[in-house]
């Protein structure tokens, strides 16, 4: 890549026909943390690597801790509400960022109550418009669990492909192994 991430001018916010998706502000973690807590079962059940927040204060503290790395370009994390209602969604980032290629790893949930209304491929069809045209990415990846069937779903209705499987990849909450399903999209794929 010819130019410095730092220097990226990210949009604060953009849209979808149904959807807004931005940038964290400061106060968020106030009014995503019902969503988080509403999903708490999946949440714990597919981000098993990750702190899943128990209140808002951790909450706001995730959500001030990405807002940080967006400044250093190490990930692009995006709240999703719809346009009709304000209600809050889900969240998806780019995380992984390798700028020397560039690509990214994809990363999303929505939150229980607003599951199978076609709000999350909608949104990671537009994140994957702007990883492409405004960050230049070459490719975006996926890596999901063998078993999250929705997740797989999602990204198979939003143009990724599953390239492989990895064996026994990770281990799950309960300590069992697990293989990760390898979806990605490239520029090409969308563009034909």
């Amino acid at each position: 890549m010819n130019t410095n991430p730092i220097l990226l001018d990210i949009p604060h916010q953009f849209e979808s026909s149904r959807l807004i998706l931005r940038l964290p502000l400061d106060g968020d973690g106030t009014i995503t943390f019902p969503a988080v807590h509403e999903s708490q079962s999946q949440l714990v059940q597919w981000f098993y690597t990750q702190q899943i927040p128990t209140n808002e204060a951790e909450t706001e503290e995730i959500l001030r801790g990405v807002r940080a790395d967006l400044l250093l370009r190490k990930t692009v994390h995006l709240l999703i509400f719809r346009q009709d209602t304000g209600e809050f969604v889900g969240e998806a980032r780019l995380f992984d960022i390798d700028w020397s290629t560039p690509s990214a790893s994809l990363g999303f949930w929505v939150r229980s109550s607003m599951q199978g209304q076609g709000f999350m491929t909608e949104a990671i069809e537009r994140i994957t418009e702007v990883g492409f045209d405004v960050l230049k990415l070459a490719r975006l990846q996926l890596l999901v669990d063998s078993d999250n069937m929705a997740t797989q779903r999602v990204a198979v209705k939003a143009g990724f492909t599953h390239e492989g499987t990895l064996r026994n990849h990770r281990r799950r909450e309960n300590g069992d192994l697990c293989d990760m399903m390898v979806y990605s999209i490239i520029p090409l794929d969308v563009t034909g």
